[in-house]
């Protein structure tokens, strides 16, 4: 678990409202859940990331390494 900050907590509402109106949003702890409101096992992101790059003609590139890359380019950037 990690706190939002207020601007985080603000997009996701406005996301919650353009997705589900003003009805409340399934209950639960996940931002990015299951269809049935359950957390997401990495193994079957580190799947669907495996699938995409394939199909897109570059795979090769270990999802892990995208964090990696991200902060390169953030400490680059100026960002402490």
């Amino acid at each position: 678990h990690r706190p939002l900050s207020a601007r985080a907590l603000a997009v996701l509402s406005r996301i919650s409202k353009r997705r589900y109106g003003e009805a409340p949003p399934p209950q639960g702890d996940f931002v990015c859940a299951t269809s049935v409101n359950t957390a997401i096992h990495p193994r079957n992101v580190t799947k669907a990331w495996s699938r995409l790059t394939r199909r897109l003609g570059i795979s090769g590139i270990p999802l892990h390494g995208l964090r990696h890359g991200l902060a390169t380019d953030l400490l680059e950037s100026g960002a402490r």
